[in-house]
């Protein structure tokens, strides 16, 4: 019998036929989607795939804490898969397939948290496992698809304790949120933007358990940023390092006109892909 939970925005029931070849033909494209792709030839985006690798093969030999530019989760976690299976080219590869393939499960659990709809969840596992960014991520070993998938996880259990309001799904999203501050930096700007958000549902529920429980979730969300700043400011004598430096280099080898800084910006690299793509115009239709 089909639960009236389950059934559609419309009112009638969930084909369960139809949601099995959905999850099967996820779990279809998302394991062989990268073979695929792969034997079409494409392994790498850039040269910073060979350098990820190369420090996490080096983290097998040095795994003390180091104040360096890049952030230390994926070293961990490549290098200890390096260590059961050390081949360079591969085992990275083989980690960013499983994050991959938990992308797309997080995904649909994120989809199941927003609409309690089994047709629902299963027609985002099917996009998920085609989208194109979730593919091409889950073969070449950067830290993009470890990022999506934490950051998709924090967001499911942000729901659920804004719905049910367990101090253990604040938990669970602020632990997901440290995690993704250990993995890329845009993980620190999420966390303190999660930080705010919880906050104001706290104060708007006037609970003086509330307010205790948002200080557990702040403590936990900021524990790796304030680890990172206090280990740069120890072996590298400055707390920024990770800024100071790459923009120092970046100064010497394009130098520091206004508008040559300008072009290569970030804001205006984001403005002209967008265009480009037409996610900007995109976004206007959807608005007006």
């Amino acid at each position: 019998m089909i639960r009236r939970s389950e059934a559609n925005g419309s009112g009638s029931p969930t084909n369960p036929a139809v949601v099995s070849l959905l999850v099967i033909l996820a779990l279809v494209i998302t394991c062989l989607g990268p073979l695929w792709t792969m034997e079409k030839g494409f392994f790498a985006f850039s040269a910073d795939e060979s350098g990820h690798t190369i420090d996490a093969y080096h983290w097998i030999f040095d795994k003390g804490p180091r104040a360096e530019i890049w952030l230390p989760f994926y070293n961990v976690v490549v290098g200890s898969a390096l260590e059961l299976w050390p081949d360079l080219f591969v085992t990275p590869r083989v980690v960013s397939f499983l994050f991959g393939l938990a992308a797309m499960a997080v995904l649909a659990w994120l989809a199941h948290e927003l609409f309690h709809n089994r047709l629902t969840t299963a027609l985002t596992a099917f996009l998920a496992a085609l989208l194109p960014q979730r593919l091409l991520l889950s073969i070449v070993p950067l830290t993009e698809i470890m990022y999506m998938t934490i950051i998709a996880l924090s967001c499911v259990y942000l729901l659920r304790w804004v719905r049910r309001g367990r101090l253990r799904d604040l938990v669970f999203t602020a632990i997901a949120c440290t995690v993704a501050s250990s993995i890329r930096y845009e993980g620190w700007l999420f966390g303190a933007c999660l930080l705010v958000f919880a906050f104001v549902v706290m104060l708007r529920s006037r609970r003086p358990a509330a307010l205790a429980s948002h200080r557990i979730g702040a403590g936990l969300a900021l524990l790796f940023p304030l680890y990172w700043l206090t280990l740069q400011f120890v072996q590298a004598q400055h707390p920024l390092g990770f800024l100071t430096i790459p923009g120092s280099n970046y100064e010497t080898v394009y130098g520091t006109s206004f508008w040559g800084m300008l072009d290569r910006s970030a804001g205006i690299q984001f403005l002209w892909q967008n265009l480009g793509s037409w996610n900007i115009l995109g976004l206007i239709g959807l608005v007006t």
